[in-house]
């Protein structure tokens, strides 16, 4: 996988503020949202993660009734707003002939607390290249 753009996207959500919004409405994915009334997930406050349109990146965001992270998508990056600051998505079900099941999500998820519990990454707002995900992931045990 070292030579594919894969990305593991670890968040906490919010709302995106009025300027985000705007900024969002005023671009191409946002005028073709309010001509199809189609709602174009996208991450904001994203300028460090250098990421590229055709990027793939599997997300996790946290959860305040679980109290843990629970798996949110997998997604690809359908092109940058604002320098890279917004990043327009689309679900997708595989990822370089990998298919990613609402099972293997869950699995992942419980990992993937426990590598922000032990302070391994910032649980904010991080954007990890899959390699050092998946060395995170050889530290945790089931």
């Amino acid at each position: 996988m070292h030579d594919r753009r894969f990305f593991v996207a670890v968040t906490v959500p919010d709302d995106p503020t009025e300027e985000v919004e705007e900024k969002y409405a005023e671009s191409a994915f946002g005028r073709e949202r309010q001509s199809s009334d189609e709602e174009v997930p996208y991450f904001w406050d994203a300028r460090g993660w250098r990421c590229k349109t055709g990027d793939v990146i599997l997300s996790f965001e946290w959860d305040e009734d679980e109290e843990a992270y629970v798996y949110d998508n997998l997604w690809e990056v359908q092109g940058l707003i604002d320098r890279g600051f917004i990043v327009p998505l689309a679900p997708i079900k595989t990822a370089f002939g990998l298919k990613m099941t609402k099972t293997d999500g869950r699995s992942l998820a419980k990992k993937v607390t426990r590598i922000v519990e032990k302070g391994e990454i910032d649980g904010e707002t991080n954007l990890l290249p899959i390699e050092r995900f998946m060395s995170l992931l050889s530290g945790i045990s089931d």
